[in-house]
């Protein structure tokens, strides 16, 4: 049993102290959870247990471990408050009680082991009810130090690769609670894992490596939506915070290299092996001892380490050659990690940028470990006006980073850093083609600017370096089926810096190289992939706008895409793709440098794009006007299907009848997209 660090005259009347060690019992057998006030009633006492644990009063074993099942059932209880409140009593219920024998080595017993890690964990990996999971992980993260013992990390049953394993399958994006996927579970997953930040007795390298992936996965891949709207936005924030906390720990426990650093192996699939395994042809690299290890050095040896640099005119801690450096913190680690900080402070969502720009000012002025190794960061702060940040003790929000025009002019200068300029247009190209006004109007007045400086002072290479990651967004998200989340704002981005006149160096210019060829090439994946009406509207917009800047160059590959879309099985894409095409073909026709072939083909287009009823004609006649426009123009169209030709009749409308091979054929997506 515990000792109680001291006694109030109150518990000496042994009555009273058993009834107030047996009253979570007594509430229980008299069955008080049930019916009206049974919510209050479980938060209640759950703040009991807490008040209980930190009285110190002596509990028997078996009254310990009442406490502990009562706390289990209030982990599953569906009210996220209670589950919040039963956390932190378990968090000092462990710290308090159970007590590790001495003749074990200072380890927790076995049979505690299973009662809390193992069981804990096998409930967060195998439970179907979300209840559960959201808990049980939560109650991981409440784990105390003597239970995350590791004699041996390589041991896959060791207690704290059993609970990370567990925390990093309940943060992954694509991890299913039963049938659906759980915000809650992953969001209570990813605040355990800060939690082990602070309680893990030993931070190694694999386990740094292992909470950084679950980190960083959260941050850039957990982007899931449901009814609620973008739920994925809990885990995301909740990651940087954690990984503000990882980053601070691991720079006061690694060793520095004085000169570069080496680089930790990375896989597709997230950071893997270790810094240690990339050292074998380093051993000229000297490593400056950790900041816990230089402050423990002076503690104990302060006197004699300071008579003898005095004596002998040496630092009080010379930098050292380590034969096994610990080395968590490096420039590839640094750099990536600023990077997805700056990606999130870019997107369009106020608390998710609010919390981006917190985390990122703190990492940048920390003072007590600085954070070393982040490229250019002088540069970046004060490009971002953190130079004359206050310390944190001293500090009030100097910028209202949730605020878009305050925030989105910051990173429009920051675009010109080129080491994160891939990561901040990454985030800006979501907010530009987002749908709230003021973030929209903040994000594009700052990417416009930029990109207007870069045509006016002809550079060149960053104008070539931003249509290479539009051609990298759009082919990212073909191949991995993100649906519109990406590929719709950056087709409005790309939309709008044409309408602008800000994508003619790279359509028409030499900058560009082929990037007007690759662009309708993606664009004709996009059209072939999609059911999705919005994502075709832009399409069809992008495609206008092509052909406008560079008609001559692009008829070729843009004109059989506008023309397909003109016949597209949705009205609502027919009638929109007629009218830009007939504003393109207006403008092109009256422009001076338009070298086409002027034998009244164009009018005779227009006219038919103005007289034909593209939304509310029958597909077959639309067809066949659309076929008539080919010729017009000379575009040879490469027709597929009966549909195509024209060539249906009145039977194959019945049900199994004439199956169709056009792309265009289902109206599952109209359906789906009506309201929106």
């Amino acid at each position: 049993t515990a000792t109680p660090s001291s006694h109030s005259s109150i518990f000496n009347d042994d009555d009273l102290r058993n009834d107030i060690t047996n009253l979570v019992s007594t509430i229980e057998s008299l069955r008080l959870y049930r019916n009206r006030g049974g919510e209050l009633m479980r938060r209640a006492v759950c703040h009991f247990i807490s008040c209980l644990c930190s009285s110190g009063l002596s509990l028997s074993v078996k009254q310990q471990v009442g406490l502990l099942d009562s706390l289990d059932g209030h982990l599953k209880h569906t009210s996220e408050l209670i589950q919040k409140d039963a956390t932190e009593a378990l968090r000092q219920l462990l710290d308090v009680y159970f007590p590790c024998p001495k003749d074990s080595g200072g380890r927790p017993t076995e049979r505690l082991i299973n009662r809390t890690v193992k069981r804990y964990s096998d409930e967060v990996l195998r439970s179907d009810n979300p209840a559960v999971t959201r808990g049980f992980v939560s109650a991981l993260g409440a784990l105390p130090k003597k239970l995350l013992v590791d004699d041996d990390e390589d041991d896959e049953a060791s207690c704290v690769k059993i609970v990370l394993n567990a925390v990093a399958h309940a943060a992954h994006f694509k991890t299913c609670v039963g049938m659906e996927k759980d915000a809650e579970t992953r969001r209570n997953a990813v605040e355990a894992a800060t939690s082990l930040v602070s309680t893990l007795p030993q931070l190694t390298e694999p386990y740094f490596y292992k909470i950084l992936d679950i980190f960083t996965l959260a941050i850039t891949k957990d982007y899931n939506t449901d009814r609620r709207g973008d739920v994925g936005s809990w885990s995301r924030i909740a990651a940087m915070k954690g990984l503000k906390e990882l980053v601070l720990r691991v720079v006061r426990e690694s060793d520095l290299p004085v000169f570069n650093s080496a680089p930790p192996t990375i896989t597709s699939t997230g950071w893997g092996g270790t810094a240690n395994q990339s050292l074998t042809d380093t051993n000229n690299v000297i490593y400056c001892p950790s900041l816990t290890e230089r402050l423990e050095h002076l503690t104990k040896n302060s006197k004699e380490v300071a008579h003898r640099s005095l004596a002998t005119k040496t630092p009080v801690h010379p930098y050292k050659k380590k034969t096994k450096p610990l080395v968590f913190w490096n420039d590839i680690v640094a750099s990536s990690i600023i990077k997805i900080i700056l990606q999130q402070l870019a997107e369009k969502l106020d608390t998710v940028r609010s919390t981006a720009g917190t985390v990122l000012s703190e990492l940048l002025t920390a003072t007590s470990p600085k954070i070393p190794f982040i490229p250019r960061a002088s540069d970046l702060k004060d490009t971002l006006t953190l130079s004359s940040y206050p310390p944190p003790q001293q500090r009030q929000q100097q910028i209202n980073w949730s605020h878009a025009d305050q925030t989105f002019p910051l990173l429009g200068q920051a675009l010109a850093i080129d080491e994160y300029f891939e990561s901040i247009l990454r985030g800006m190209v979501i907010s530009v083609g987002g749908l709230t006004e003021s973030v929209v109007r903040a994000s594009t007045l700052a990417l416009t600017s930029f990109v207007k400086g870069c045509v006016t002072l002809r550079r060149s290479a960053v104008l070539a370096k931003m249509g290479r990651v539009f051609l990298t967004l759009l082919r990212e998200n073909h191949e991995k089926e993100e649906g519109g989340r990406v590929t719709l704002p950056l087709l409005k981005t790309i939309d709008k810096l044409i309408q602008r006149k800000l994508m003619d160096p790279l359509l028409v210019g030499d900058e560009g190289g082929d990037f007007g060829a690759s662009l309708v090439e993606e664009l004709r994946k996009e059209i072939r992939g999609t059911t999705d009406v919005t994502r075709l509207i832009a399409v069809a917009n992008v495609l206008s706008g092509v052909l406008i800047v560079s008609y001559d160059k692009m008829k070729d590959g843009a004109l059989p895409l506008v023309l397909l879309l003109l016949g597209h099985t949705y009205p609502r894409v027919r009638k929109h793709t007629a009218e830009q095409f007939y504003v393109a073909l207006q403008d092109v026709s009256s422009s001076s440098c338009y070298s086409s072939r002027r034998d009244g083909s164009v009018d005779a287009v227009t006219a038919k794009l103005l007289e034909v009823e593209w939304g509310d004609s029958s597909l077959v006649a639309v067809r066949q006007e659309r076929n008539e426009v080919a010729r017009l123009l000379g575009v040879a169209l490469k027709v597929s299907t009966r549909k195509e030709r024209g060539e249906v009749s009145a039977t194959t409308t019945k049900r199994g009848a004439g199956k169709m091979d056009d792309d265009f054929e289902s109206y599952n997506s109209l359906v789906r997209e009506a309201g929106r």
